[in-house]
């Protein structure tokens, strides 16, 4: 494991964490009730970097593929 590979999937969580906690996004009504729990969990998530369970850094990663997408 590299410590390059480490701080890429804590960013890449910590990204997540503040697109979910994002004021200013407009949240689905269903998605709305898990959306400050699946942020708490990322923010507990976020020092295990690539250690964290791979369900947490595979969520995180479609959370903010939007955001990263430069085509937009």
């Amino acid at each position: 494991m590299t410590e390059k590979r480490f701080l890429r999937d804590y960013a890449d969580i910590k990204q997540a964490e503040a697109v979910l906690l994002d004021q200013h996004l407009v949240w689905s009504a269903d998605f709305e009730s898990i959306r400050r729990p699946l942020a708490d969990l990322f923010r507990q998530s976020a020092s295990m970097g690539h250690y964290a369970h791979p369900a947490i850094l595979q969520l995180a990663q479609v959370i903010i593929a939007t955001e990263n997408d430069l085509t937009i």
